[in-house]
């Protein structure tokens, strides 16, 4: 596993860089058009090897991880990222398992925000601006970016 000094960098004033792990094609163009919308850049994926080998080798702002997705769940990637990544990255978990005990239980285990399905743009919207805010110290204007 790569560490943090083998890992590429973002250009210095580069729009954010969100990786999004969805296995449901219309949601994740969905989230993709959302993010993409506001400036970010960002990459999709569907499996969960694909975006931690990702994660590992490249870097990002943030990572949205649906729970329920082929190979590796969105829950072994987390593990996986907390393990391995050094640099403050957050992780938004955005899935159907609405349960308390799964949502403590993702929190508990690193994930920086949790929104359960389906979730509106604009709430969606603002825990990604938070999120880049906290660890990134991005000058979003107040209010929270551009959700037009």
């Amino acid at each position: 596993m790569r560490s943090k000094s083998q890992r590429s960098q973002r250009p210095a004033g580069g729009a954010p860089r969100i990786a999004v792990l969805e296995d449901d094609a219309s949601q994740a163009k969905l989230l993709q058009h959302w993010i993409e919308s506001q400036g970010f850049a960002c990459r999709l994926f569907h499996r969960g090897q694909d975006i931690l080998k990702s994660v590992l080798r490249d870097t990002f702002d943030l990572v949205i991880l649906d729970w329920r997705v082929p190979d590796l769940s969105g829950e072994e990637v987390l593990q996986a990222i907390r393990s391995h990544v050094r640099d403050p990255l957050p992780v938004l978990f955005t899935t159907g398992r609405d349960r308390e005990e799964d949502i403590v239980h993702a929190l508990k285990n690193g994930a920086d925000d949790y929104l359960t399905k389906p979730f509106s743009r604009l709430e969606f919207l603002a825990r990604v601006d938070a999120l880049l805010r906290r660890a990134r110290g991005l000058a979003l204007p107040a209010g929270g970016g551009a959700h037009q």
